[in-house]
């Protein structure tokens, strides 16, 4: 299997690899994009079976976390861009955050994770498989059973 994962943070990448493997045993392919102009050009690419996108991303992986190097809703820009091009890899949103305030996207409302799927599921249809609060309660429970649903459709 052929997987993408954008994600900037370590420990978490290290997290939902080890529970990719847990539920898919068997070789893996992983590319890792660590930010989002790595993630733009990346999704791009075709052939991924499975594509996890987190939300809060640097830019050009700078390391700021304020300002022009961060993202906060990065990842959507990359699921935006896969709807604009009618890429249709399965995708899985897994955020630490669970509200987001974007002033150039929302006009400074604050969208929850759930208003953040529901955009996800507009943009991409079938291939939108859900989102997961990483560090909720029994989150990684709630990933697995996500791998595992969609992977018996």
């Amino acid at each position: 299997m052929k997987i993408l994962i954008i994600e900037d943070v370590q420990s978490k990448f290290d997290e939902v690899r080890s529970i990719i493997v847990s539920v898919f045993p068997g070789l893996h392919t992983f590319q890792r994009a660590f930010n989002l102009n790595e993630a733009e050009d990346a999704v791009m690419m075709p052939g991924w079976d499975l594509v996890i996108v987190d939300l809060s991303m640097d830019i050009n992986g700078s390391g700021a976390m304020q300002g022009a190097g961060h993202a906060t809703l990065g990842g959507l820009d990359v699921l935006e861009r896969m709807a604009l091009f009618k890429i249709a890899h399965p995708t899985i949103v897994v955020t630490g955050f669970d509200s987001f305030q974007d002033p150039d996207r929302f006009d400074n409302a604050i969208m929850n994770l759930a208003d953040i799927s529901g955009l996800a599921s507009d943009w991409l249809g079938k291939s939108y498989i859900g989102s997961v609060r990483y560090g909720a309660a029994n989150w990684n429970r709630k990933f697995s059973r996500m791998l595992q649903q969609w992977s018996g459709s």
